[in-house]
C-alpha cells in the first residue's frame, strides 16, 4: 500500500499489487504537506490555509484486504480522527 497527497484535495491509498486506488478522501481544499506517525496510527495533513487534520489509519482492516459490506460498499481504511492536540503533543513528548 501507498499514501498519497496532492493539492488537487485528495488523500488516496493505492494498491500496489492491483495498482488500483482503494480509498480516495477529499481532505483539504489543497493539500501541502502530509506525514505519518512512527507506529503508523495516523496520517496528518496540512492546507495552504492553515488547517491540519489527523486520519486514523485502521491497520487490522488494512491487513484483512478489502471487504465488501452488505450494501456493496468498500470498508474504509483512514478515518477522520477528532484528537485535542494539546493532549497528543504533550503525550508524545513525555514518551
Amino acid at each position: 500500500m501507498i499514501l498519497t497527497a496532492s493539492k488537487d484535495n485528495f488523500l488516496k491509498l493505492w494498491d500496489l499489487s492491483t495498482q488500483h486506488c482503494i480509498q480516495t478522501i477529499v481532505a483539504h481544499s489543497e493539500i501541502w504537506s502530509m506525514d505519518v506517525d512512527r507506529e503508523q496510527t495516523f496520517v496528518l495533513t496540512g492546507s495552504g490555509e492553515g488547517e491540519l487534520k489527523v486520519w486514523q489509519i485502521d491497520n487490522k482492516a488494512l491487513a484483512e484486504g478489502l471487504k465488501e459490506s452488505g450494501s456493496g460498499e468498500v470498508m474504509l481504511i483512514l478515518r477522520q480522527f477528532k484528537i485535542n492536540f494539546t493532549e497528543y503533543v504533550v503525550s508524545r513528548l513525555q514518551k
